[in-house]
């Protein structure tokens, strides 16, 4: 009877292992029973003030994104700091010494789209007493893409871009992308979201372009890899 009623309801009739942010699954999510990724995922619902800006799933495809990058010769940049959640849960997982570049104006941005959070005031503060004094951390507030030409970064392998903004995005992957080298990652955290079709539009039209192949996870990230033969296209 339960598994009927559930099936006429639309909803599965398996338990799942995974249910959350829009994303059920009966695999096996071994991240979840990892110490290490328990702790950074602490680590950013501390710094959020126990809200969950980010959910599970799209927390570790970050990490995972963040530990490939670190192996490679390049630096680990974020834009769209927030609270400095995923930041914080990104050092747990990197080895030290490694440089993480934290761009954001650090303030509300008139026209940009959040996640069902309410608008904040200045949070640089927050993010400088939780960050600041970290070896590694480079907290560079202000307006993307601006702030980006800025900076004396020259490789990059990892690239998180979370500012829910167009054409902004896109010109933040222009000067960013060709920094990056081979095999270095970039998760574009609000891809697929809904409500942010227009940003999916224009980034998508930005990897054609470019004849760069993008991943669109059941999470709602996009996910490129910088492959050794890419080229600027015309």
């Amino acid at each position: 009877m339960r598994k009927t009623i559930l099936r006429l309801l639309g909803m599965p009739t398996w338990k799942p292992t995974y249910s959350e942010d829009g994303l059920h699954t009966n695999h096996w999510c071994g991240f979840l029973h990892d110490p290490a990724f328990t702790g950074a995922y602490e680590a950013c619902t501390q710094a959020e003030g126990g809200e969950h800006h980010f959910h599970q799933w799209r927390l570790a495809t970050v990490l995972w994104a963040a530990q490939v990058g670190a192996r490679l010769n390049g630096d680990l940049i974020q834009c769209g700091v927030h609270l400095g959640g995923g930041a914080a849960a990104i050092l747990r997982a990197i080895p030290q010494g490694k440089l993480l570049w934290l761009f954001d104006t650090f303030r509300p941005v008139p026209g940009t789209t959040g996640k069902g959070s309410p608008a904040r005031e200045d949070t640089y503060a927050h993010v400088q007493s939780l960050l600041g004094a970290i070896p590694g951390v480079r907290l560079v507030p202000g307006t993307l893409p601006g702030t980006l030409r800025a900076v004396p970064i020259q490789k990059i392998g990892f690239l998180h871009l979370d500012l829910n903004v167009t054409p902004e995005e896109v010109q933040c992957m222009e000067i960013l992308w060709p920094k990056m080298v081979p095999g270095a990652v970039a998760v574009l955290e609000s891809y697929a979201f809904p409500g942010l079709e227009p940003c999916n539009q224009t980034l998508g039209e930005w990897t054609r372009q470019q004849q760069v192949p993008i991943l669109t996870l059941p999470t709602g990230q996009g996910l490129l890899i910088k492959e050794a033969s890419w080229q600027t296209q015309e």
